[in-house]
């Protein structure tokens, strides 16, 4: 998954109708530069991040739980052109 430069984009996890939260691990796949991503369900999005890169070129993973919007999806933002990779372990009901 890309961005292509600072944004959010909705997403859809695939999980049953009556899951409220998923487990995921985010992986950026580069980093395209000093910046962050964050999963969060929806707007407004939190002043926290999910996982954070210093410089270009990095590869980096972070584990978290991420509450679903009332529609089941999350959203992702970046600060940057990031390529990541997001794999869901599971989910909550």
């Amino acid at each position: 998954v890309g961005l292509g430069s600072e944004g959010t984009r909705s997403v859809d996890p695939s999980v049953p109708d009556d899951a409220s939260a998923i487990e995921q691990n985010i992986t950026l796949a580069p980093s395209g530069g000093r910046g962050f991503v964050t999963a969060f369900p929806a707007d407004p999005r939190p002043t926290v991040s999910s996982i954070n890169a210093s410089g270009p070129g990095q590869v980096r993973g972070a584990l978290g739980i991420v509450a679903l919007a009332d529609d089941g999806s999350e959203s992702i933002f970046a600060t940057t052109d990031n390529g990541f990779v997001v794999d869901r372990f599971g989910w909550f009901e």
